[in-house]
C-alpha cells in the first residue's frame, strides 16, 4: 500500500495470480497509470508484429480526448485504430473521434429490453440503440457482439430488432453470439448460459434475417 492505494510492481510480478485470489472482491491490482507517450512507446515496439491497436475496458469511451490523441498517434505509426465499447456514451459528440481517428467499433448489445438492460446495467439503452444507428451509418460498426445469459440477456430480440433498425446495412454487419461463461463474474456467477445448440439455432436465424457474417465464440 501506498498513501491509501494498492501499487503493483511489474518488475517483480512473477505472473501467479495470488494477490487476486486472496482479495474479496477478486479484483487484480495490476494497474499502472499512463499517459499517451508511455502508451504508444510500448506500442511502437510491437508495430513488426502488429496491424493495429484495439482499446477496451472498463468503457474506453469515457476518455474521448485520451482516445483521440493515441488514435492520431496510432494512425502515424501506420496502425489501424479499433474501439471495444457497450456504446453507452453517445458517439455523436464525438464526431471526429469516431469518424476520422477510429476505423471502427466492437459493439457488446447487452439488451433490447429496456427493463432488462437496466437490470444489467443500471442504465437505460436508449443511446446504445442510437450508436448502433450512427455506426451502421458512417460504416464504423465492425462487430455486433451479444453475450447470451437466460432470463437476463434478450438475443433473440435483439438479433430482430438490429435487422429492422438497420435494414439497409445489416447484410454487411459481422455479428457475434458469444456463450456466458461466469469466470471472474461475481454477481452472475450463478447465471446460465445458453446451449451451443441454442447459440446454433440463434446464428440461423440471424443468417436468415440477412446478417452478413454470424459466428459463434
Amino acid at each position: 500500500m501506498r498513501d491509501g492505494e494498492l501499487v503493483w510492481h511489474d518488475d517483480r510480478c512473477t505472473g501467479c495470480d495470488c494477490c487476486i485470489n486472496i482479495c474479496h472482491n477478486s479484483a487484480s491490482p495490476k494497474v499502472r497509470r499512463m499517459d499517451v507517450g508511455e502508451v504508444l512507446s510500448l506500442v511502437k515496439n510491437n508495430t513488426p508484429f502488429i496491424r493495429g491497436i484495439t482499446v477496451s475496458g472498463g468503457e474506453c469511451s469515457l476518455y474521448p480526448e485520451f482516445l483521440a490523441e493515441l488514435f492520431t498517434g496510432a494512425r502515424q505509426l501506420g496502425l489501424e485504430t479499433l474501439m471495444d465499447s457497450n456504446g453507452t456514451v453517445d458517439f455523436t459528440l464525438y464526431p471526429h473521434l469516431i469518424e476520422n481517428l477510429c476505423d471502427g467499433v466492437m459493439l457488446d448489445v447487452k439488451s433490447w429490453d429496456r427493463d432488462l438492460f437496466f437490470t444489467l446495467t443500471g442504465g437505460s439503452n436508449t443511446v446504445v440503440r442510437r450508436n448502433l444507428r450512427y455506426l451502421a451509418d458512417i460504416r464504423r460498426l465492425t462487430e455486433i457482439r451479444i453475450v447470451c445469459i437466460r432470463e437476463l440477456t434478450d438475443p433473440e430480440r435483439i438479433i430482430m430488432e438490429i435487422s429492422s433498425l438497420i435494414p439497409d446495412r445489416v447484410q454487411e454487419q459481422r455479428l457475434k453470439l458469444i456463450q456466458y461463461r461466469p469466470h471472474g463474474v461475481k454477481d452472475l456467477r450463478n447465471a446460465r448460459g445458453y446451449s451451443m445448440s441454442q447459440l446454433e439455432i440463434l446464428a440461423v436465424q440471424a443468417a436468415e434475417l440477412g446478417f452478413g457474417e454470424v459466428s459463434i465464440q
